[in-house]
């Protein structure tokens, strides 16, 4: 019994022993076998140093998580964080939605251009988003080749760009288009939603009120198309020579924005909320 008591003693002894026994820990070089440094260590020791230093990042990383926006990835989340994830869920909807609309309205106008729009009862939307677009600024920046041909224009046509004779007119209160005579008239009936009209060589074709350009196309025909959003109409022309603006310019009322020439009439139609209106109504031709 006495000889068990000390084999058990002796087994414990020896396992003290040896956690606390020191290694000798020993950097050699390779090419001569000679010790370049050595250090003692021992199994407590080796221990401790790996606890103190999971201890140290542990406190690296709480510091880190609290000072910290990841602090707020626990489920505990703040009232205040949660309003505030809540308010950028709404908005970031908002401009889905917004952006969505835009789109639509913007193909809408680009049938518009191309002839390829099919008038519904049902086929109203709403110009919020019109205005949305125009409140955005879109593509604000002018080309530099336009700005110098409007510059170099502006000096030769000083008067014909600048002095316009405004209508006063209660109901007439948009700018005519263009100098010219009416070949073809609006008619709902026959499904003619635009009016033709004859002009003179090189004539001067003007914005009928402030707006942002939505559209420039070049067609088959070798003249160009463009669409002007305004506040409350979308105007259209098509058979221009040549143009002077670009998509996501504004223009003013009465504003030179292209040419047009005797050979092929100026084409012009009037919408508002997607509905074909008669220029002639809310222009003095």
């Amino acid at each position: 019994m006495t000889d068990i008591k000390d084999t058990m003693h002796n087994k414990k002894k020896s396992w003290l022993q040896r956690l606390f026994y020191k290694y000798r820990l020993v950097v050699i070089d390779e090419h001569d076998w000679t010790e370049k440094k050595y250090v003692y260590v021992s199994r407590i020791g080796v221990f401790f140093i790996i606890l103190l230093f999971g201890i140290v990042i542990f406190c690296i990383l709480s510091l880190f998580v609290y000072f910290t926006p990841l602090g707020n990835l626990s489920s505990n989340l703040s009232k205040e964080v949660n309003r505030q994830l809540i308010s950028e869920s709404e908005r970031l909807d908002s401009l889905t939605t917004v952006l969505e609309l835009q789109e639509q309205y913007l193909e809408t106008i680009r049938k518009i251009v191309a002839g390829d729009i099919d008038i519904k009862a049902d086929s109203v939307i709403s110009l919020d988003s019109m205005q949305l677009i125009m409140q955005a600024q879109l593509l604000e920046s002018k080309k530099e080749v336009t700005e110098d041909f409007l510059a170099q224009y502006e000096a030769k046509e000083h008067d014909n760009i600048l002095v316009f004779e405004l209508q006063q007119s209660a109901v007439h209160t948009l700018f005519k288009p263009v100098t010219g005579t009416i070949i073809r008239h609006y008619s709902q009936k026959d499904k003619v939603y635009n009016i033709l009209l004859e002009t003179a060589d090189k004539a001067n074709v003007y914005s009928i009120n402030r707006g942002i350009i939505v559209d420039v196309s070049y067609g088959l025909n070798a003249t160009y198309s463009m669409a002007i959003m305004h506040p409350s109409y979308v105007s259209v022309y098509r058979n221009l020579t040549s143009v002077i603006k670009q998509v996501g310019e504004r223009v003013e009322m009465g504003e030179l924005i292209g040419f047009s020439n005797a050979k092929q009439p100026l084409e012009f139609s009037l919408w508002q909320n997607i509905r074909p209106v008669n220029p002639e109504e809310v222009i003095a031709f």
